[in-house]
């Protein structure tokens, strides 16, 4: 905890900002105002007014509080991909391990079956237990 509030502290820069409005139609308004298309957004066509010290905003509704983990806020979307990657690869390593599990076990068991059905050789049963082993 003390480590999250010295970064915090040492860290100013504003990575999310949930805004509220008095009235439905300032929600619309605005929602109107920032939908911008695809090249109006990413190129040099973004409005001056709609800027935030120069900076683009991307506007979109905001999810319920109750659904929002905040302590997630302070990760970055690259940060996130990236520990979804490692999960999904970790889970992905997990499945196939076990299905290679699965085929070992289905060939071993397919060669013992084979190995017990062979009749045993002349004379095996009077032979020590150490030579029957070996077999």
């Amino acid at each position: 905890d003390e480590e999250r509030h010295r970064a915090v502290r040492n860290n100013q820069k504003a990575i999310e900002a949930f805004v509220t409005f008095e009235t439905e139609e300032g929600f619309v308004e605005a929602m109107l105002q920032y939908n911008l298309n695809w090249f109006q957004s990413h190129c040099c066509c973004y409005p001056e007014k709609l800027r935030f010290k120069g900076m683009k905003l991307k506007v979109k509704q905001a999810p319920d509080p109750s659904t929002i983990i905040w302590e997630n806020l302070e990760f970055s979307n690259r940060a996130r991909f990236f520990r979804k990657c490692i999960t999904t690869g970790v889970a992905l390593l997990a499945v196939l391990l076990s299905v290679l599990m699965t085929f070992t076990a289905r060939d071993f068991k397919t060669t013992v079956l084979e190995a017990a059905s062979k009749p045993c050789p002349e004379g095996f049963f009077d032979q020590d237990s150490s030579y029957q082993l070996e077999l």
